[in-house]
């Protein structure tokens, strides 16, 4: 590798080319990334990228990670173009942090750094995610390809540990720590990774509104045989139809049901709903609210802020209680319930006369015991 460097020093000194020109990674080992800081139209660009590759022959590549597996030396040109950069500015802002060496024209460091940070957005780190992603699948798919796969295996993990840390660093996640066992690890960094994209949609691009009974009739159906399919508390599982659909939108026409949404792009990830019900010793306005979320969407902060919505639709339309029941096991929506404000009729000494009615109805939904299985709440609105 040490002859790489004057190499590339000094084939920009005799072409005098008007960009900045960065060395990263190991200088002395068999790795050495350039980073190229420039505002050259593509096709320009392009005949850098091509003289680079014919002067340090085959142990170039344009990307950082994309090797050819069988070469021992790697060099790793990354091109950022203010005008259209075609690196993720993440990379970027790592690698000046990391340090670097100037080799050739002006010194922009702290300008270009600037100049990232500005960039560096949801979109951006989702990029960045995904990059990390089929880092760590090809880590597994093309691992009887490399010369050296326990070497190569080592190199993509060290990349994957840079990543998580950044994520844990910038957005507050937390990975599992003291993995040693390399198939653990790409385990474990798969579920974060992915984990981590759903969180910054959810966090950034979920919507949570008042449901359209006409406009969401397609999404309603699709979510509900999805959330059946995989939903761990559904007693038993049974299809949608455009029947329920239609029967379930006729009472939010007419009052007997309100509900919200969370949208998440083209499609539906949890619904939440009030249903009338007629309980003896409960006032007339009294609604059982029922909440799911796809299984992948749980603990991210969404069941709380989707109740609220709904109790908010609620209360604007006038409704007195609010019924619901949780299952014993499902801990996160018992402890959002309380938050809120929610008691647990199940746990009270003395119960509420109508209580053993709201037990009736309840079982003849589930077909299960109260409250062996399953706890009874109510929230007073008025």
């Amino acid at each position: 590798m040490n002859g790489v460097i004057p190499k590339v020093k000094d084939y920009f000194e005799r072409k005098n080319l008007d960009v900045s020109v960065y060395l990263f990674g190991s200088k002395e080992g068999e790795e050495l990334d350039i980073l190229i800081v420039n505002d050259m139209p593509f096709v320009d660009r392009i005949k850098l990228q091509k003289d680079l590759v014919d002067l340090l022959e085959e142990n170039v590549f344009s990307n950082p990670l994309l090797r050819n597996t069988n070469s021992g030396e790697k060099v790793h040109v990354l091109f950022y173009n203010k005008k259209g950069y075609n690196i993720n500015p993440i990379f970027i802002r790592e690698y000046l942090k990391d340090g670097a060496e100037l080799i050739h024209g002006e010194d922009i460091s702290d300008e270009l750094l600037q100049f990232v940070e500005g960039n560096i957005t949801p979109t951006t780190y989702l990029g960045y995610i995904n990059y990390a992603l089929n880092v760590l699948e090809t880590a597994v798919l093309d691992s009887n390809t490399y010369k050296d796969p326990e070497k190569e295996i080592k190199e993509r993990r060290k990349f994957i540990e840079k990543t998580i840390s950044v994520l844990e660093r910038d957005l507050g996640f937390e990975f599992k720590k003291n993995i040693q066992n390399d198939e653990e690890f790409i385990a474990e960094a798969y579920n974060f990774l992915n984990y981590a994209k759903r969180r910054i949609k959810v966090d950034n691009f979920a919507k949570i509104r008042e449901i359209q009974p006409e406009s969401d009739l397609k999404k309603i159906k699709a979510y509900f045989n999805h959330f059946l399919d995989n939903y761990p508390y559904v007693p038993r599982r049974f299809n949608i139809t455009d029947k329920d659909i239609e029967k379930w939108t006729n009472t939010l026409r007419n009052g007997e049901s309100y509900a919200a949404v969370v949208e998440l792009g083209d499609k539906l990830i949890g619904v939440c709903a009030l249903n009338k019900i007629e309980i003896d010793g409960l006032p007339e306005k009294t609604y059982r609210i029922s909440i799911t979320l796809l299984p992948e969407y749980i603990k991210m902060g969404l069941g709380k802020k989707l109740i609220g919505k709904t109790v908010e639709i609620g209360k604007e339309n006038g409704v007195e209680v609010i019924i619901d029941d949780t299952h014993i096991k499902n801990a996160p929506m018992n402890a959002i319930l309380r938050k809120i404000g929610y008691v647990n009729l199940t746990e009270l000494e003395t119960k509420p006369e109508y209580y053993d009615d709201l037990v009736k109805m309840y079982t003849g939904t589930f077909g299960e015991k109260i409250p062996e299985k399953y706890h009874i709440w109510e929230l007073r609105l008025k």
